[in-house]
């Protein structure tokens, strides 16, 4: 009888509904969650949450199997919310986001046992947050290994389940399958540009095309259609893919000054074939244009295609190197030199250096040497964070290289 009792009280209002005829435009949803709150007010009592504190979720991600990372927002401090966490969540949690204000966080490492600690987290944040992407010294993710924030200056522009998945992306370990497949996906596009130009270049008539014999002879060589060609291509893709976050591909300003002890390695590996000179090509022109062709196209559209197109694809679920940390070969650095060894040894192949009129020290010393600068120039742009100081290297380096071809 108690428990018809508690029925009945439950169902008041909808058997009066019905008798009312108003039970079929009833607000099914609002009707549930008022069935809800009286049914709580059955089981519980006030005193139950005397001392409960308001902690709202906003995000939330598995790391591993038994651990969770969150998102909150509460009107305490770090320390002192931790005993309300563990009620909620219990031993599960191992990273913690409190936010404390509209675009500021503080970041807390719950597990101190956890494989990681918050210093790649901060990586990670640093890489994905649009309010990093000047990459000063101050405005950035970062702190203890236990404790830390979000940018002070400006704050982050990332949302709770961005700040939750980059948090994912830190903790996880990318297996090569993975690494292998996203690069054969970058090469597959880099090898496309290099056909779509190469296809210009067997084909390159301007002066057909635009009906001006008497059109400048410079503009008539094929390996110009090839490189102006090469040009357009890489900043079509990069405009349409690396619009939406520019810093990953190198479209920021350069920090740091360490990169520019790296410079005389890059002219001694142009210097030994790292970059295309075709001998005949650059002694029958111009000084100024084999510069223009071979000293500021080319290596401007061979940064762009492998420094900030293929080191930007391959950098999206890899670490790279930053202004202030260690020295290390990263997988978008190894990926991208890779790549420009195979782009040199081609180039060379396809001007009819072959196997047959190449000397077999020098089928050797032009992919190494290629392979050797293109390092140096990933280096580059992962010490700098930017693409420019990569450009001006190359630039320097292949016009060192033209002179020198020029003169002897």
């Amino acid at each position: 009888r108690k428990l018809q009792r508690v029925i009945d009280h439950l169902r008041s209002e909808e058997i009066a509904l019905k008798k009312e005829g108003r039970w079929g435009q009833t607000d099914y949803l609002s009707y549930s969650a008022a069935i809800l709150q009286k049914i709580d007010q059955i089981f519980y009592k006030p005193s139950d949450f005397a001392d409960f504190r308001g902690i709202e979720e906003l995000a939330r991600i598995d790391l591993t199997e038994q651990r969770i990372a969150a998102v909150v927002e509460a009107d305490m401090g770090i320390y002192e919310i931790e005993p309300h966490l563990t009620k909620l969540y219990g031993n599960r949690l191992g990273v913690v986001f409190l936010k404390k204000g509209p675009n500021s966080y503080t970041v807390r490492q719950m597990d101190l046992f956890m494989p990681i600690t918050l210093e790649e987290i901060y990586e990670r944040l640093n890489f994905v947050d649009p309010a990093v992407k000047c990459r000063t010294q101050t405005n950035k993710w970062g702190g203890a290994a236990d404790i830390g924030g979000s940018p002070r200056e400006t704050g982050t522009k990332l949302s709770p389940a961005e700040i939750a998945s980059a948090c994912r992306e830190a903790t996880s370990r990318t297996g090569w399958g993975q690494r292998l497949y996203r690069f054969g996906l970058t090469m597959a596009m880099v090898g496309l540009a290099v056909l779509i130009a190469s296809l210009v270049r067997w084909y390159w008539r301007p002066a057909l095309w635009l009906d001006r014999p008497n059109l400048d002879p410079f503009w008539s060589i094929p390996q110009v259609g090839f490189v102006f060609s090469l040009l357009a291509i890489t900043a079509v893709a990069l405009l349409i893919i690396a619009y939406c976050r520019p810093w990953q591909y190198g479209w920021i300003r350069p920090v740091g000054t360490k990169w520019w002890l790296l410079l005389p390695l890059a002219i001694l590996f142009a210097m030994t074939g790292a970059v295309w000179i075709p001998l005949e090509v650059v002694r029958q022109l111009g000084w100024m244009q084999a510069l223009i062709l071979y000293a500021l196209a080319l290596p401007l559209s061979a940064e762009l295609l492998f420094r900030s197109l293929a080191h930007g694809l391959l950098t999206q679920d890899a670490r790279i190197q930053r202004y202030d940390t260690r020295w290390f070969l990263s997988w978008p650095m190894l990926g991208s030199a890779l790549l420009y060894s195979g782009f040199v040894f081609g180039l060379n192949l396809l001007a009819g250096t072959g196997p047959q009129q190449a000397a077999q020290w020098q089928l050797i010393a032009v992919p190494v040497a290629a392979a050797g600068f293109g390092l140096t120039q990933g280096m580059v742009r992962e010490r700098s964070q930017s693409l420019l100081p990569a450009i001006l290297f190359h630039i320097l380096a292949a016009a060192a290289a033209v002179v020198f071809v020029r003169l002897f």
